[in-house]
Order: structure tokens, then C-alpha cells, then sequence
């Protein structure tokens, strides 16, 4: 089974979690494809594409609909404090990947746009900015799905506030030769579960 997937999914969702996929059908050969460059759908090299892409409505092949969420490492915490507020934000410098506008959106959201922040830190993919968040580098807006293990595993948390508007997902999309075939229907079926068991606990 020939899977392709972004590179921050991939390491930070996908393969910690693919020992379940393959327990269930040891039978099958699988090879990851870490790739954030688009792949062919119409030849033999992949099977299945996992894309990260805007919303665009009522799409059949979403499995999940990604929400940011501002995390941080424990390690943070001052003495005496089990959590982090709003309040914090310009105490610690806020990273981010590629541009600062989901921070600004975010912060607008909940009215507190006006205190002053140090946004020097900046980071290329996903998955670098989650583990310099689990680094303590400072506190980061980053998307759930990549930050989900971590979270769980208490390597960061959640602080709470309202999120901003964000119009990604995560799509599950086949090579057409291969749709029939059961390897790709047992796929399908385990990621749309994992997906699912996800977004039940995930922030609102």
C-alpha cells in the first residue's frame, strides 16, 4: 500500500500511529511517501493521497476539518502555575509558521490584539514549529492533527480562547485504478476511524 502524506503529517500523525493500520493486515507492504509536493494519481507509484487543502463544501473525500489551537510545554509554567491564559501571551515570544496572520486573526477573536507580542520566531513546516513548541521555545498557534499526539502524551497543552477562522483539511484521495481494491477500503475505514476518535476531542 502506497501511501503519500505532507511531511508534518506524516511524522507527527501518520507514523505513530500506523502500527494499528498494520496490526490489523500484516499482509500488506506499506510505503510511506513523505512528501508536501503533490503526487500523481494516475499511475502505479501511489495508491493513496492524504492532502492538506482548503475547505471547499460539502467535499466527500474530507476526513477532517483542521482547527488551530495555541500550545505550550509545561516546562513554561512558572512556579505554582498549572496553566497558561490570554494574560500570558506577551511574556513569551509567539511562534509561528510562515506568516503571523492566523495569530493576528486569533488574538483579534478574542480582543486582546492591542498588548504588544514578540513574534520572532518562524518556522517552515508544521511539524518544526510543534516541537519547537515542545522545546519550550515559546508558545505556539499550531494546527491540531500535528500537535495531537503531543498533546495527549502531555508533552504540550492547550491554552484555552476562542480560535480564529481556518479553512483547511485533511482529504483522503485514491488512485482511480485502485478504488475497488480491498487494501484501499481497509484504509479508508481505519484513518476515517482515527480521524474520528480525534475530533471528538477536540477543543470547540
Amino acid at each position: 500500500l502506497r501511501i503519500s502524506a505532507t511531511h508534518s503529517f506524516a511524522i507527527k500523525w501518520l507514523v505513530p500511529r500506523l502500527h494499528r493500520f498494520t496490526e490489523q493486515y500484516p499482509e500488506l507492504d506499506i510505503r510511506v511517501d513523505a512528501n508536501d509536493q503533490r503526487v500523481a494519481l494516475d499511475d502505479d507509484s501511489t495508491d493513496i493521497a492524504i492532502r492538506y487543502s482548503k475547505t471547499v463544501g460539502d467535499d466527500a473525500t474530507v476526513l477532517f476539518n483542521e482547527v488551530l489551537v495555541v500550545a505550550y510545554s509545561p516546562a513554561l509554567l512558572p512556579p505554582g502555575r498549572s496553566d497558561l491564559t490570554l494574560a500570558d501571551l506577551p511574556d513569551f515570544p509567539l511562534l509561528y509558521e510562515g506568516t503571523t496572520a492566523s495569530w493576528i486573526a486569533l488574538l483579534n477573536a478574542n480582543k486582546v490584539l492591542q498588548q504588544q507580542y514578540n513574534f520572532s520566531r518562524c518556522y517552515s513546516h508544521a511539524g518544526v514549529l510543534v516541537q519547537a513548541a515542545v522545546a519550550g521555545q515559546g508558545i505556539a498557534l499550531v494546527p491540531y492533527t500535528i500537535a495531537f499526539e503531543d498533546v495527549a502524551k502531555g508533552a504540550l497543552k492547550l491554552l484555552p480562547c476562542r480560535s480564529a477562522p481556518y479553512d483547511r483539511s485533511y482529504c483522503l484521495l485514491v488512485n482511480r485504478f485502485k478504488e475497488g481494491m480491498p487494501k484501499i477500503a481497509h484504509f479508508r475505514s481505519w484513518i476515517q476511524g482515527e480521524m474520528n476518535a480525534m475530533a471528538r476531542m477536540r477543543p470547540t
